[in-house]
């Protein structure tokens, strides 16, 4: 297991996807290369900052400066990151990373948790809570008119994967439609799709009927950023 003080050396020498590969160990990401696909300071810091909450370490010095980075980091839509198909599976595991410690507290000696933290942007304190809610209406909003996401069937799959269990997700976005676009998916896999929608089977406590049906015509098409896959 990492330590905090290994956490806060990674971090600090900016080795992000050191850092990210450790904390996954073990974990229902594992072996799905995210450290690759999105390893950067944002991605690092909200992975680091789950496990600080799973730990309830909030408190420590370090798990305050990864809040403060990931929410003066978000972007005016609600997103995090630039680039698709990134930006919204970055913007699922910086959810998820604040909601790891929205109910902790800053410190024993503070009044008031982490769902209000004082920081002083542009003269505006920013919430915790509202930075979650904004970036679920993003998601919300960015979701394509068959259900996914970008286009691209694994960054569909992480969205559901990391936000399944997070509080007001399955309202702010049309789930049973993502779900079936998973389903409607036919051809070859790579091995980090196909290990990531059993994470997803498992996570949403149901079987993904992947019964050769035809993926929607509109979906089908090559995107610059990213290719679709599917099951056999």
């Amino acid at each position: 297991m990492l330590s905090p003080s290994m956490l806060l050396r990674l971090w600090q020498t900016a080795r992000y996807r050191q850092l990210m590969r450790k904390l996954l160990e073990g974990r229902v990401e594992a072996g799905l290369r995210v450290d690759e696909r999105l390893g950067g300071p944002l991605a690092a810091g909200a992975v680091a900052l789950l496990r600080l909450g799973e730990l309830n370490q909030a408190h420590l010095p370090i798990a305050t400066e990864l809040r403060q980075r990931l929410l003066l980091s978000q972007n005016r839509d609600g997103s995090w990151g630039d680039s698709l198909p990134e930006r919204a599976m970055l913007t699922a595991l910086c959810i998820r990373g604040l909601h790891a410690v929205a109910g902790q507290r800053v410190d024993h000696a503070a009044p008031y948790g982490l769902r209000w933290i004082p920081l002083d942007v542009q003269g505006r304190g920013i919430s915790i809570e509202r930075a979650i809610r904004h970036g679920l209406r993003h998601l919300g909003h960015a979701q394509e008119r068959y259900g996914g996401w970008a286009g691209d069937l694994f960054a569909t799959g992480f969205v559901l994967l990391e936000l399944a269990r997070v509080p007001g997700f399955r309202e702010s976005v049309r789930v049973a439609e993502a779900l079936e676009l998973l389903d409607a998916a036919e051809g070859g896999l790579d091995t980090e799709t196909s290990l990531l929608f059993s994470r997803v089977e498992q996570r949403f406590g149901r079987r993904l009927r992947l019964a050769g049906r035809s993926a929607p015509r509109g979906l089908l098409a090559r995107r610059e950023v990213s290719l679709l896959a599917g099951v056999a």
